[in-house]
């Protein structure tokens, strides 16, 4: 990492006494921050390495938000909506635990209330309820667009697994939650009308300190 900065400020020089300052455009000076910014916040592909890249994302990515903005908000989100992104490795398949099964089903009568009942494959069978699979894909990553999201799953990109969500009660007060997301995954259900990929995230939320040198 240092040869390339060294290689990189050489090159800047050539460029201005080549061609003059007005040619050390922005993308050229935030060159030189690449060696500070990749040993404070680990791996280029990992953050935001530029801010015009941020900006761009941000752009990119506004028009839509405005068209579904008001989707969103009238919507349940269930998992299964259209994903932007994909899942990236390391990847296994894995059975879920109990108390990952019990997360589940909960997950899933929340988010198709009114609408199907779902049951653990050991629960007693009640009519018309549907029986979840215990198996899921698990994946390290996550790209959306050109951030990519990483998990305590993939150890190489523990620093970008760590999240901030923003969830509404029911008195329209908006709690923010920080939390370290697991591993990313798939699961695969059987409803009335064909079978339904979800694309989810399994995250350890922190518990509120009482105190802030708790």
């Amino acid at each position: 990492m240092e040869e390339a900065h060294e290689r990189l400020i050489k090159i800047i020089k050539l460029i201005e006494e080549h061609y003059g300052r007005v040619k050390i455009t922005p993308n050229l000076h935030l060159s030189l921050h690449l060696c500070d910014c990749s040993n404070d916040f680990g791996p280029l592909y990992a953050f935001w390495c530029f801010s015009f890249e941020r900006m761009n994302g941000i752009l990119d990515e506004l028009e839509r938000f405005w068209l579904n903005a008001k989707n969103i908000q009238e919507s349940t989100i269930t998992g299964c909506e259209p994903f932007p992104g994909e899942m990236l490795k390391p990847s296994s398949e894995a059975i879920m635990t109990e108390s990952m099964l019990e997360l589940m089903v909960a997950f899933y009568n929340a988010s198709y209330i009114e609408m199907y009942k779902f049951r653990k494959p050991a629960d007693e069978i009640i009519q018309d309820s549907i029986t979840i699979r215990v198996k899921i894909n698990q994946f390290g990553r996550c790209r959306i667009g050109s951030e990519v999201f990483g998990s305590a799953m993939s150890v190489r990109h523990t620093k970008s697994s760590y999240v901030l969500a923003k969830f509404i009660t029911s008195d329209g007060e908006v709690d923010s939650y920080p939390g370290q997301i697991q591993y990313f995954f798939k699961h695969t259900v059987d409803l009335p009308n064909g079978q339904m990929e979800h694309n989810l995230a399994y995250i350890r939320w922190y518990r509120p300190a009482s105190t802030s040198e708790s």
